[in-house]
């Protein structure tokens, strides 16, 4: 395939789900920067409870309100994907009409839907610690973060979006060739 399709076709992608792009890019950073904060809160308040209160475990239920923003904000990307199939199964038939390959359009979709989103969060970690040096020493643990919130959107979207491909006329026409 023409690499200059695949870049016209990434572009035209992008302009044409730009808006909802956008707000899965920022609702990931929000979510990486919410999740920075309750990671680091959680290692403070285990260490004050060490101390104080040896029987209590907060750290415990601030770690699973750190990996929630992100996991909210995964499953809400998979409903918009999900309630954008129609629209997804026509550009796939539209495409497919002009000679582009239909895993073509997956890998421009994986890319708004997976990747882009994925970057957000990290710029929310780099933004939290960037603005809370004394947090930069937890890196490590919140590492873990950036690997919860990418395994929603890089299995569950794609697999979404590889079943629209599935059951779009692209796959009616190309299982007739």
């Amino acid at each position: 395939m023409d690499n200059t399709k695949v870049r016209g076709l990434f572009m035209t992608e992008l302009i044409g789900h730009a808006p909802t792009v956008a707000i899965c890019f920022g609702a990931m950073v929000f979510g990486g920067y919410v999740s920075s904060f309750l990671e680091y809160a959680s290692y403070t308040a285990a260490e004050v409870s060490v101390e104080a209160l040896p029987g209590l475990v907060p750290s415990l239920i601030l770690v699973v309100m750190a990996l929630m923003p992100a996991v909210f904000v995964a499953f809400g990307m998979y409903a918009l994907v999900s309630a954008s199939q129609e629209t997804f199964k026509y550009e796939i038939g539209v495409y497919y009409s002009q000679g582009v390959d239909g895993y073509a359009v997956m890998d421009a979709w994986t890319t708004l839907y997976g990747w882009i989103p994925t970057l957000g969060y990290v710029l929310g970690l780099t933004i939290y610690f960037g603005s809370t040096p004394a947090a930069f020493d937890q890196l490590q643990a919140v590492l873990a973060d950036v690997v919860v919130s990418g395994l929603p959107t890089f299995i569950l979207i794609p697999r979404k979006l590889y079943d629209i491909l599935d059951t779009s006329p692209y796959a009616v026409v190309r299982s007739a060739e």
